[in-house]
């Protein structure tokens, strides 16, 4: 029988006020414990983030995938590589799971990195700011609040896994927000489907764990995101008003030595031509970071935060 996904109650830690008593706080770390080691993905509620600016980045971001095709095109992002860690990505452009079609979505990707690297390097606009100045200032002011949330999550997990210091997550964390970090906040659409033109196996999103440490997850109220569970069952993350989706990548996987799971999740099809639209903080340590078990053991090789993350966007693109 499948798990379900805990909703746990972020008050004792909520990034707008002190921490709570001691008594509330390690209730607060036993339920995050859980959590990661059982399902790998959790509600938080009385985050702490205001419900306006999570509204306005999606509304800016609506009014931005409803702009002309042509238009989006302006705003993909400077690619030496198969991918760009900033700006428009069109639809079927990612392929998260090889054993089916490209994901049915577009995306706008936002990193601080890209776009306070010098301008001779990137001549291109980053932001449709004529038109549309709203967009990046509703995106740079939620990736603000969701850096205050990430690292408190962080703090969080230290404690859950009874760390000398607990600290040791966000330490590895400390330019977040700066050109030497590669932290994303990336804005998703997905448009309404026509079935009688999607591809054999195609969904919205393939199969496939997140790549880095801390993902926080915004979502409307369409649905379709599915989680596996450690016994290989499928649960509905179904929207629940209020929280933020918290899950784990691969990196932190390898990081605590398997102590906390990357849980396998996709986007499947609706029943109905509707859209969808997600919004995802993907938190990576800093890029000169060389991740190493945290138990001292071997069970994963040493490696470097940004080699691995680039290793990643590569398969995937």
């Amino acid at each position: 029988m499948a798990k379900s996904i805990a909703v746990v109650d972020f008050e004792a830690y909520r990034i707008d006020a002190e921490r709570g008593d001691d008594k509330a706080f390690q209730k607060l770390v036993d339920e995050v414990k859980h959590a990661l080691t059982t399902v790998g993905f959790m509600y938080l509620v009385n985050h702490g983030i205001p419900t306006d600016k999570i509204e306005d980045a999606f509304k800016y971001s609506k009014k931005f995938f409803e702009l002309p095709e042509e238009t989006k095109l302006n705003y993909i992002g400077p690619q030496d590589n198969k991918y760009s860690i900033h700006g428009f990505e069109e639809t079927e452009k990612e392929r998260c799971c090889l054993e089916r079609p490209h994901d049915l979505k577009q995306c706008f990707n936002y990193t601080v990195k890209a776009v306070t690297e010098d301008v001779r390097q990137t001549p291109r606009c980053m932001w449709p700011d004529k038109s549309l100045p709203e967009f990046r200032q509703s995106m740079e002011v939620l990736y603000g609040w969701c850096i205050k949330l990430h690292n408190r999550i962080l703090d969080v997990m230290g404690h859950a896994l009874e760390l000398k210091d607990p600290l040791h997550f966000r330490s590895l964390h400390k330019n977040l927000g700066t050109k030497r970090n590669s932290t994303i906040l990336r804005t998703l659409y997905y448009p309404p489907p026509n079935f009688e033109q999607l591809k054999e196996n195609q969904i919205r999103c393939g199969e496939h764990t997140d790549y880095g440490g801390i993902t926080l997850l915004f979502q409307d109220a369409q649905g379709g995101l599915e989680v596996q569970d450690v016994e290989g069952s499928w649960i509905s993350a179904k929207p629940l008003e209020g929280a933020v989706i918290v899950n784990l990548g691969d990196l932190m996987q390898m990081w605590t030595a398997d102590k906390l799971i990357a849980s396998v999740h996709r986007v499947i099809m609706p029943r109905a031509p509707v859209p969808r639209q997600s919004i995802v903080f993907f938190g990576h340590p800093d890029d000169d970071e060389t991740i190493s078990c945290i138990d001292g053991s071997s069970k994963y090789p040493p490696v470097n935060s940004l080699e691995y993350l680039e290793r990643r966007l590569n398969a995937t693109y």
